[in-house]
């Protein structure tokens, strides 16, 4: 019925302006990320988006669902009939005209941003080269050679604390030497020590084995021996 085929076209039309919307909106977004990936960013990862396609999909899948159900539908926009609105070559120049329009006054005014932040960044990076410019020019040829004199002294003070931190090591070492030396004599006159002790336990045992003999050979012979009368 003509009543249902209106109201299947007013929806159809309040879909298509919503999907136009949405695929400007994406455009824009798209277009805005793509001069912000341009500039160098710290600590921002690059994030590209492709709203335009999606909603292009899905677009086109909401048209061939419903122009198949509208065949024969007048069109709003030139009143032809067997396309929709959004399907007019009419509709569509007149939006391509207004898109390239808003779009120009976009450029324009990002551009216009852009040369002013380029301008403030080179009136920052003249600033900072005729500061470090000035800077080297007040470094004279006396503050130099002041500056060298004074890191050369401090060099020859390490040396001389080198060397006589070696002198002393030298020193040390040599006497680390007499007494490993001393040490090694004390040894070698403990193990003399020693032997000489064994030495005598043996003679003294020797000497007591010896006693012990003779008082046995005595005690023999005092007992073969005769008694005098009386006794």
């Amino acid at each position: 019925s003509n009543t249902g085929d209106e109201e299947l076209l007013g929806d159809l039309e309040s879909d298509e302006s919503l999907s136009e919307a949405i695929v400007l909106l994406g455009r824009q977004f798209n277009k805005v990320l793509k001069r912000m990936d341009r500039r160098p960013k710290s600590n921002v990862q690059n994030i590209k988006f492709d709203i335009s396609k999606q909603t292009n999909t899905q677009r086109r899948t909401r048209i061939d669902e419903k122009t198949s159900q509208l065949k024969g539908v007048q069109c709003h926009e030139c009143e032809g009939y067997g396309h929709i609105r959004t399907e007019c070559a009419t509709f569509l120049k007149r939006q391509k005209k207004s898109l390239a329009v808003s779009w120009s006054d976009e450029d324009d005014s990002e551009e216009e941003v852009e040369s002013e932040s380029a301008k403030h960044v080179n009136a920052l990076t003249g600033i900072c080269m005729s500061d470090t410019e000035s800077c080297d020019e007040e470094l004279s040829y006396e503050e130099l050679a002041a500056t060298y004199k004074d890191l050369l002294s401090g060099s020859t003070e390490v040396c001389k604390a080198l060397e006589k931190q070696k002198k002393v090591n030298g020193q040390l070492q040599a006497e680390r030497y007499d007494h490993l030396a001393k040490i090694a004599e004390l040894n070698k006159e403990v193990m003399k020590l020693n032997a000489d002790l064994e030495h005598v336990k043996k003679q003294v045992k020797m000497m007591g084995t010896g006693t012990e003999m003779l008082d046995e050979i005595l005690q023999k012979q005092s007992l073969g021996k005769p008694k005098p009368i009386g006794f």
